[in-house]
């Protein structure tokens, strides 16, 4: 049941340039490294206590707290570094808005950049939420699915980058973005993955899924002209 307002995902600015949706590849990126960064200069000050003041069991205390933390965060960031680098930041292009439970999610996703397709794309679509576990909140998967696409079902694009289809039904029994149930409301995501030389490609979409009473405030993209 949609609450609030009669079209909710208006006011969320995910969402704010209607029907195209931004990868969340720079936010991820961004996240990675002010994690990345503080770690990486607590495991330096941990070399400089252990080398340079001969704090050599404080240093090393620090060294195994946060050096393999560091490590591991910055091979994270790197690695979303070169894919954004590599890719950009894909878009996502949905024919409707939003994408209602019982109808069919299609779009397009597009990347400016070239991709060297080895195989196929995997398409993968979940609803994920929260399940109390005592004093813990465990994460559970409500809905996924991973429909494939092949590379000669992949779009021929003006601009030389990539066009991949989606076009998966939703089913109507699941909850939507306001189904909170007394605690945070399930996320809703899309991401799409290739192997690829070198830096493999992925994308991540946050997807608008609210249940909508009445079907005429489901907005329809207008075909391009030239296409029917």
């Amino acid at each position: 049941m949609v609450i609030g307002t009669k079209q909710p995902w208006r006011a969320n600015s995910r969402w704010a340039q209607g029907f195209v949706l931004r990868a969340n590849t720079f936010r991820k990126l961004c996240y990675a490294w002010l994690v990345a960064i503080p770690l990486s200069v607590l495991a330096c000050l941990a070399l400089v206590l252990k080398i340079a003041c001969h704090q050599i069991v404080l240093g090393e205390i620090m060294l195994a707290a946060f050096g393999p933390a560091a490590g591991g965060a910055l091979l994270v960031a790197a690695h979303l570094t070169a894919q954004f680098l590599r890719y950009g930041s894909p878009q996502l292009a949905l024919s409707e808005m939003p994408v209602v439970p019982g109808r069919v999610l299609r779009g397009i996703v597009l990347c400016r950049r070239s991709v060297f397709l080895k195989g196929s794309y995997r398409m993968m679509v979940t609803c994920q939420g929260v399940r109390k576990q005592g004093q813990r909140d465990v994460p559970v998967i409500i809905f996924q699915a991973i429909p494939c696409v092949s590379a000669d079902q992949a779009l021929s694009s003006p601009f030389h980058g990539a066009a991949i289809p989606v076009d998966l039904a939703i089913p109507a029994d699941v909850p939507d973005l306001t189904a909170a149930g007394g605690g945070e409301p399930p996320k809703w995501t899309l991401t799409a993955r290739a192997a690829t030389p070198g830096v493999k490609f992925e994308a991540e979409f946050d997807l608008p899924v609210f249940c909508v009473e009445n079907e005429s405030l489901i907005e329809r993209r207008a075909p391009e002209r030239g296409r029917q």
